[in-house]
């Protein structure tokens, strides 16, 4: 009995210590390639592959910001949740996105690997917008990747 109740003291220290440390976030919504390429065309599977890889380093780089992220074109496109090649199943995952973007403190656009039509959509298409569009990039591997203008 004793080191159940030491445990749960420990635990209630624990949530005061974070109840303590908590602070408001800034709620981020992330942009950045997924599914095209920044001339409009329909990215490889490997370049969807990268994507994804480069999206995790920018939602990194958020949370190392004390920020928090948002980034529905990886959610959504999870198997089982929608998919992207079906018009609808895309277009009803834009819609969910757009949502977070009205409650957002900032729309963050990184842009390493270049800036792609469905970003620029997104972004220009919410009247609603709390906040400008921030450009942003990643240090290190990302960087220079993309040779094009944005």
């Amino acid at each position: 009995m004793t080191s159940h109740l030491s445990s749960f003291w420990r635990l209630v220290r624990l949530a005061r210590e974070l109840e303590r440390d908590r602070r408001p976030a800034r709620l981020v919504v992330i942009e950045s390639p997924y599914g095209r390429n920044p001339d409009g065309s329909v990215a490889s599977p490997e370049t969807i592959e990268r994507n994804v890889r480069y999206l995790r380093a920018c939602m990194a780089d958020s949370l190392r910001r004390g920020e928090a992220p948002i980034a529905s074109h990886a959610m959504y496109t999870q198997p089982g949740v929608l998919d992207d090649s079906q018009p609808e199943e895309r277009r009803k995952g834009m819609l969910a996105g757009w949502a977070w973007h009205e409650r957002a403190d900032a729309v963050v656009v990184y842009r390493d690997l270049g800036v792609t039509p469905p970003s620029v959509l997104r972004v220009a298409s919410i009247p609603t917008l709390r906040a400008c569009p921030t450009p942003s990039s990643i240090p290190g591997e990302w960087a220079g990747q993309w040779s094009g203008s944005g």
